[in-house]
């Protein structure tokens, strides 16, 4: 039965994968919209410490 199916729709491939696109990016901008909102006050960032040689630790 879903063989005969496809076989029907093969002529609409294109607008279906399309369809299946918009709802897939529609559903991950739905979960974006739901997420947890950052923290309002977040610390600073530790600094970093640099070398004898004035280079950053650990960038090379």
């Amino acid at each position: 039965m879903s063989l005969r199916l496809m076989w029907a729709l093969r002529s609409y491939t294109f607008a279906l994968l399309a369809l299946i696109a918009v709802g897939l990016i529609a559903f991950a901008l739905w979960k974006l919209g739901r997420s947890k909102p950052a923290p309002a006050e977040a610390g600073p960032l530790p600094e970093r410490r640099t070398a004898s040689d004035g280079r950053q630790d650990g960038s090379y």
